[in-house]
C-alpha cells in the first residue's frame, strides 16, 4: 500500500477512507469471520507468533480483544471531541 514505508512513518495529510469504502471493508471483514475464527485453534499452547512466549493461542486472542477495545475507546474519543456521534448499533 506505501511501499517501504513502515506506518509510524505515514505522513499526517494521508487520505483517510471513504465512509463507503469504510463500510465496504467492515462487510468484507464480516463476510470472512466467521471461517477465519472456525480454523484457529484455541486449544493451542502457543500464538503463533515466535515472539509471544509462553502464551496459549486462547489469551493471545483475548489480549487482541482488549488491545482492540482500547483502540475503540480512543476513537470514539476523538469523534465525541468533534461532536460527531457515532450512532452504534449492532447485530
Amino acid at each position: 500500500m506505501h511501499g517501504d514505508v513502515e506506518p509510524y512513518e505515514l505522513p499526517e495529510t494521508i487520505d483517510t477512507l471513504s465512509r463507503k469504502d469504510a463500510l465496504g471493508y467492515v462487510a468484507f471483514i464480516d463476510s470472512i469471520i466467521d471461517l477465519t475464527l472456525d480454523h484457529l485453534d484455541l486449544d493451542a499452547d502457543e500464538t503463533g507468533f515466535s515472539w509471544y512466549k509462553g502464551m496459549s493461542k486462547l489469551s493471545h486472542e483475548l489480549m487482541n480483544l482488549r488491545h482492540l477495545q482500547g483502540h475503540v475507546g480512543q476513537l470514539s474519543e476523538l469523534l465525541l471531541a468533534r461532536g460527531i456521534d457515532t450512532h452504534w448499533i449492532s447485530k
